[in-house]
């Protein structure tokens, strides 16, 4: 069965007006009509964000529905018609931020943004993907009476659409609210969290070549490209469309399996490894939210790979630049206080032999590690001495601007009390740098879980140890 057509029955059920049905049918033709008028000028950097990648999620959300048992009558935990609406209201609206950015007080088209000519290409492609769930979200609270909603369908769409990029999903808004729209009364809830858990599942796995509909090479020899980009053109190019089976047995699951199409051996062992990473990292961190609002998770059977030697292979600069050897993840710690020095070194070097931990106490030592060894990530206080000298946050910039220079595949996490939530991750210069400040004192959430977390986000970025000779030439 298809959202859709429960929401239709739902409806029918109670004989009452079809009125979400009908929003639903707004929606999908507002939403229809702007992006057949749009995407065509999509920023060329992106994988098709059209009408069918939209049609390809809900047709993710009416699998894992149906595989979940959540449309039955007999299931206490089965979707009430107002979640199948937000659901299907949220998977319609989700990228429309991809098209829009903000100037001012309004969303505008991005290909008339006053800025965008003074960006190179890399910038603004990062800036559209790094803030469109937060433009799809303003889109909707902008459009309601195009898109026929209430306030109340508005602040749950949106917050929905918003979610689906949120890798926390701790915020408040997410929260359990009242469902007003329940004939029987009682205590039934709108669960906003399960929701856009489910979102997110279901728009990470449309990965298609479909999607990527240009020859890979011709696109990815464009240097010029961010390599966010660049990882999704060569995810969706060598991706065939998931299936998903059932099972239960001691646990209840919904089984993906997933097949890629490449063009030799190589290419099959490389991506294979880095694709299965990245959605076992997504499908355990909704995990616990799935199994506590319907007691059903997600697993991944084993990635398997068809050799099609008709396939265009991803240019070597690019295929060595993106699949990293095997091994644990090199984490340089720049910190000076040995406390923390040896709690961070001890949480992490026990799980599992994942990662490899080095240690830097001051900008001397940081220099020394720098110019030496490659990390995959370094975390640094920004707040540091420059030997053994006084702490400063003018230190903690100069090992900045040195990382910049000789680790420029590096992820970098900047610890500092002193910035505020909104910097949580920004670019500077083309260069990632997420900030958190609470990575050691935050309870509920261990510094190897907020490691694990950014390696899911950024596991694209995270690089094969470059040629010192390349590097130095």
């Amino acid at each position: 069965m298809k959202l859709i057509d429960r929401l239709e029955k739902l409806e029918k059920k109670k004989g009452a007006e079809s009125k979400f049905k009908f929003k639903i049918d707004v929606i999908k033709d507002h939403v229809e009509e702007t992006l057949n008028a749009l995407v065509p000028r999509l920023h060329q950097a992106f994988t098709l964000h059209d009408y069918e990648h939209v049609k390809a999620v809900i047709s993710n959300l009416d699998r894992f529905c149906d595989k979940m048992d959540l449309f039955s009558d007999k299931n206490d935990r089965r979707l009430s018609k107002y979640e199948i609406f937000l659901l299907l209201a949220g998977a319609y609206l989700h990228d429309i931020g991809m098209i829009f950015v903000e100037e001012k007080d309004k969303l505008i088209f991005v290909g008339d943004e006053k800025d965008a000519a003074r960006l190179s290409m890399s910038e603004l492609s990062n800036k559209i993907r790094k803030d469109h769930p937060e433009r799809s979200m303003k889109y909707v609270e902008q459009n309601k009476a195009a898109l026929h909603i209430t306030e109340t369908d508005s602040q749950y769409i949106s917050t929905i659409c918003f979610g689906h990029g949120d890798w926390e999903l701790e915020d408040k808004r997410y929260k359990n609210q009242p469902d007003h729209t329940n004939e029987e009364g009682g205590d039934a809830v709108i669960r906003i969290r399960f929701l856009t858990a489910l979102l997110q599942v279901a728009d990470e796995l449309d990965a298609s070549c479909e999607r990527a509909p240009a020859y890979i090479r011709k696109v990815l020899q464009d240097w010029s490209m961010d390599c966010i980009s660049q990882f999704h053109w060569m995810k969706h190019y060598y991706t065939g469309t998931p299936d998903f089976a059932k099972y239960i047995g001691i646990d209840k699951k919904v089984i993906i399996n997933l097949t890629l199409k490449v063009p030799d051996e190589l290419h099959g062992i490389r991506i294979k490894a880095v694709f299965e990473g990245r959605i076992r990292l997504e499908i355990d961190f909704v995990k616990p939210i799935l199994r506590r609002y319907c007691d059903w998770y997600f697993d991944l059977n084993p990635i398997d790979y068809i050799i099609n030697t008709g396939l265009e292979s991803t240019p070597e600069a690019v295929f060595r630049a993106y699949f990293i050897s095997d091994g644990p993840l090199k984490i340089l710690l720049i910190e000076d206080e040995g406390f923390w020095q040896d709690s961070y070194k001890k949480k992490l070097e026990n799980g599992g032999g994942k990662y490899s931990i080095s240690i830097a106490k001051n900008r001397k030592s940081a220099d020394e590690n720098i110019k030496k060894n490659y990390y995959h990530m370094i975390v640094l206080d920004l707040k540091i001495p420059d030997n053994d000298g006084p702490c400063s946050t003018e230190v903690g910039d100069s090992v900045m601007d040195l990382i910049k220079q000789s680790c420029p595949n590096s992820i970098v996490l900047v610890l500092s009390a002193s910035m505020n939530y909104e910097d949580n991750q920004r670019i500077r210069d083309g260069h990632i740098f997420i900030y958190k400040t609470d990575f050691y004192t935050n309870r509920q959430r261990s510094p190897q879980k907020i490691i694990e977390t950014i390696i899911k986000d950024n596991l694209h970025l995270l690089k094969k140890e470059p040629n010192r000779e390349q590097v130095e030439r």
